[in-house]
């Protein structure tokens, strides 16, 4: 091929490439727009107004709880003195068949730091309420593919939920049936490569 037509070629990205059937091939026209990667989710810099007391949508959890009920968490207005950091709680409650929610009284707010700093945040042990049994549960701030805690030596995988407010706030739960009853140590969040993501400064309630 004489010279002008090598830098010809190149200066229109070898318009024409020859196949191994000879037939010639076009690349893509150039308005073909690139693909690029997703951005990851952020947190908006204010969460809407509670309804009915409660933030964003309620998460049902599909654990059995009392008179035919089910336990349910949502994310609640909180501040705690000191702690100006602190904007929200997560709670469970028990919902009934036609949508009445009875609060447990148990909510998980922060005492110290910033409630939407990386991590867990305070966790919920298992329980028994009325006879049933009250899953553990908690946030965490972050996009973990798993989530695991022992209970009595046992690893169990949380069942987990994005909060429709803020899709780095991640609930979770664990199942009673999966085992997860007894005395609750080592949570561990784990991205989609499995390497550990950050602990925070989460702490058990065991009451």
């Amino acid at each position: 091929m004489p010279a002008a037509a090598v830098l010809a070629a190149a200066a229109f990205g070898a318009a024409q490439l020859q196949t191994g059937g000879g037939q010639p091939t076009s690349p893509p026209p150039a308005s073909t727009p690139l693909s690029t990667a997703p951005r990851p989710p952020s947190s908006p810099s204010t969460l809407p107004a509670a309804v009915n007391g409660r933030i964003g949508d309620i998460i049902d959890t599909g654990v059995p709880a009392t008179a035919g009920r089910r336990w349910v968490l949502y994310f609640i207005p909180y501040a705690w003195t000191g702690s100006p950091g602190t904007t929200f709680a997560i709670g469970i409650g028990e919902r009934a068949a036609d949508g009445t929610i009875t609060d447990s009284g148990v909510q998980l707010g922060d005492t110290k730091g910033a409630d939407r700093a990386a991590g867990f945040h305070t966790l919920q042990a298992p329980m028994e309420y009325d006879g049933m049994m009250q899953p553990a549960f908690g946030y965490y701030v972050g996009r973990p593919a798993t989530i695991t805690a022992r209970f009595d030596g046992r690893t169990v995988r949380a069942r987990t939920a994005t909060w429709s407010a803020d899709p780095m706030v991640t609930a979770f739960w664990f199942e009673p049936a999966d085992g997860a009853t007894g005395v609750m140590t080592t949570p561990s969040a784990l991205d989609a490569d499995g390497t550990p993501m950050p602990v925070g400064h989460g702490e058990i309630y065991e009451n």
